[in-house]
C-alpha cells in the first residue's frame, strides 16, 4: 500500500521528509530506522476528523481517501502530534478513519535515532510516538559487501536505511533474512555463495574483475608477509576480524652449511665474533669476509686462522661497499658450488659532532656505509635466495645520542630497509 500510494519513489538517492500536523499541542519527533505517530480520538458527531499534511523532498503521496490527509468523519475532535521523519527509500501512508476517531501514521527509514511523544486535548485525546535508529547521524551506505563476523557485521547493518541491501561475503557468520529483516525494517539481506554460480559465469565475472586490475580501478588489497614464529598473532587477528588484507606467513630458510655468508667490515669485532658463532653453533663452513683494507687488516690473518681451525674455509677480500660497481664484482666472485646464502653487514665509521657543528664531509663519511652500503647489498642480492640479511643498527636510532645525529640517522636508515624487505617478504 505503501508503495501504491507513493508518485515518487527512489529507493537510492532521495531522502523523503514527512510532516504531520495537527491542531492540539504537542509533538514527537523522530529521526531513525522507524518513525511512527498515532493518534486517536472517540467522538459522536459530524466534523473533520483530524488534518494533516505531508511535504516530501521527492514528490507528492497520496492517501486512499484523495489528497494526502483530508478526510471527514464523525465528531467534534482534534488530536496532535508531529512527526518528522528523514527517509532514505521509503514511503509515507496518511490517511484517517472516521467512525470513532482519527490516526495518522508516517513511517520510514531514517538517517539517525530519536524518540518522543506528544499529547493533545479535544473532544478525545491523543498521542503521538516516535522512535527509531538509524546510520548513526548520517546518510547511510546503499551497499555493504561484507565479509567480516561479530560485532562488525553488526556495525555494518547499522550503516544501512531502509531499502539497503546486504551482501554477506564471508562463511563464518550467516545471519537469517528473517532476523535481519525484523531488527533492521526494510533492509535486504542475501548471502553470495560462489560455489553456486555457473561456471561459465564465474569466467565472465573474473575476465572482468582481471581487467579492472589491469586498468587500475581497483587495486589489491595490503599484503603483510610475518614469519612463521608470529602464526599464533595472525591467526588470533583473523579470528577475531582484526585484519585488513591478506597475512602471508614465511618459512625460514634452512640453514645450508655448504652455502657462503658475506660479512662485512669483515675483520672487525663484531665481524669475528658473528663468525666464531656462526662456525660453532650452526656449523658454517664458508665465509667471505669484506673490508676496506682487506687481506692488509691488522686483524685479518688471526682471524683467518682461527676460522680455518675450526673447520671454515675463509676468504678475506678488499671492498668498498658504498661503491655499486665493487659489491657486483664481490658478489660475483663467489663459487656456485657455495652459493650466496647470508649477508651480515657490520660495517659502520663513527665521527661524532654536535649538530649546530656537523659539517657535510662528517654527515657523508658516517651515512655512507651504513646508507649506501647497506642499499647495495640489498640491491646486488635480491635474486639470491638467502636465509639471512642481517643488519648491526644501534639503538641510537630510537633513541638518540648527543653529538650522534649522523649516526642516528644512518642506522634509522637500516631499520626502514629492514621493514621495507620484512613487506616484500624478504629476509631482514
Amino acid at each position: 500500500d505503501h508503495l501504491a500510494n507513493s508518485r515518487t519513489l527512489d529507493f537510492e538517492h532521495q531522502f523523503l521528509t514527512a510532516t504531520t500536523k495537527s491542531k492540539n499541542s504537542g509533538s514527537s519527533t523522530g529521526i531513525g530506522a522507524e518513525s511512527t505517530n498515532d493518534a486517536s480520538t472517540s467522538n459522536a458527531s459530524t466534523g473533520t476528523a483530524g488534518s494533516g499534511d505531508h511535504e516530501s523532498n521527492s514528490g507528492d503521496h497520496e492517501s486512499n481517501s484523495g489528497d494526502h490527509a483530508d478526510s471527514t468523519g464523525g465528531g467534534d475532535h482534534s488530536t496532535s502530534g508531529d512527526a518528522t521523519g528523514h527517509d532514505s527509500g521509503a514511503s509515507h501512508d496518511s490517511g484517517a478513519s472516521h467512525d470513532s476517531g482519527a490516526s495518522h501514521d508516517s513511517s520510514g527509514s531514517g538517517v539517525g535515532a530519536g524518540s518522543g511523544t506528544g499529547t493533545g486535548v479535544g473532544s478525545g485525546a491523543g498521542s503521538g510516538d516516535a522512535s527509531g535508529g538509524g546510520a548513526g547521524g548520517g546518510v547511510g551506505m546503499d551497499v555493504v559487501l561484507n565479509a567480516l563476523a561479530g560485532e562488525f557485521t553488526d556495525a555494518s547493518l547499522r550503516l544501512l536505511p531502509r531499502g539497503g541491501r546486504f551482501i554477506e561475503m564471508g562463511k563464518t557468520d550467516p545471519r537469517d533474512p528473517d532476523q535481519i529483516a525484523a531488527t533492521h525494517p526494510g533492509v535486504h539481506y542475501e548471502a553470495f555463495d560462489l560455489n553456486a554460480l555457473p561456471v561459465e559465469q564465474i569466467q565472465r565475472m573474473l575476465t572482468h574483475l582481471t581487467a579492472l586490475f589491469a586498468n587500475g580501478e581497483l587495486t589489491l588489497p595490503p599484503i603483510t608477509v610475518r614469519p612463521i614464529a608470529h602464526a599464533r598473532q595472525v591467526f588470533r587477528n583473523l579470528q577475531q576480524g582484526r585484519h585488513i588484507g591478506k597475512h602471508v606467513l614465511t618459512l625460514p630458510v634452512p640453514w645450508n652449511r655448504d652455502g657462503t655468508v658475506l660479512i662485512t667490515g669483515g675483520t672487525g669485532t663484531l665481524a669475528a665474533l658473528t663468525a666464531h658463532h656462526l662456525t660453532t653453533h650452526h656449523h658454517t663452513r664458508h665465509f667471505l669476509l669484506a673490508s676496506r683494507q682487506g687481506p692488509t687488516a691488522p686483524n685479518a690473518d688471526a682471524l683467518r686462522e682461527e676460522l680455518t681451525a675450526l673447520g671454515a674455509h675463509v676468504t678475506v677480500a678488499a671492498c668498498d661497499i658504498t661503491d655499486p660497481h665493487a659489491v657486483a664484482d664481490l658478489i660475483a666472485t663467489i663459487p656456485t658450488a657455495h652459493p650466496l646464502t647470508a649477508v651480515i653487514h657490520t660495517a659502520g665509521i663513527l665521527d661524532d659532532a654536535a649538530l649546530h657543528t656537523l659539517t657535510p664531509h662528517q654527515l657523508h663519511t658516517v651515512l655512507a656505509p651504513k646508507v649506501d652500503g647497506t642499499w647495495n647489498l640489498h640491491h646486488h642480492t635480491h635474486h639470491h635466495d638467502l636465509a639471512a640479511f642481517v643488519l648491526y643498527s644501534s639503538l641510537t636510532a630510537t633513541l638518540g645520542t648527543p653529538g650522534q645525529a649522523n649516526y642516528a640517522a644512518a642506522n634509522t636508515f637500516q631499520d626502514t630497509l629492514a621493514h621495507h624487505r620484512h613487506h616484500h617478504g624478504q629476509p631482514a
